[in-house]
């Protein structure tokens, strides 16, 4: 869905399929391709799997939230 979110780290037509919200047309539209177009909807669901594990892994995210529950912890000192 074209929301904030998804919408922040996807890529419409490479890492996903995002569609607005409430938008049955492009929904269906969507399907469509996908049905008309298997392989290549597999692949842009496997780099859409690969992007979010190589943005989003523990390792990438822990040492971002380390740092801003330690300057919590600092500015309440």
């Amino acid at each position: 869905s074209k929301v904030a979110g998804p919408a922040d780290y996807m890529e419409n037509g490479r890492t996903a399929i995002l569609i607005p919200p409430g938008d049955v047309d492009a929904l269906r539209e969507a399907l469509r391709w996908v049905m008309k177009h298997p392989e290549e909807a597999r692949q842009m669901g496997e780099m859409g799997r690969e992007h979010v594990l190589r943005e989003f892994s523990v390792q990438r995210l822990l040492p971002a939230y380390e740092a801003f529950y330690e300057a919590v912890i600092r500015a309440g000192r």
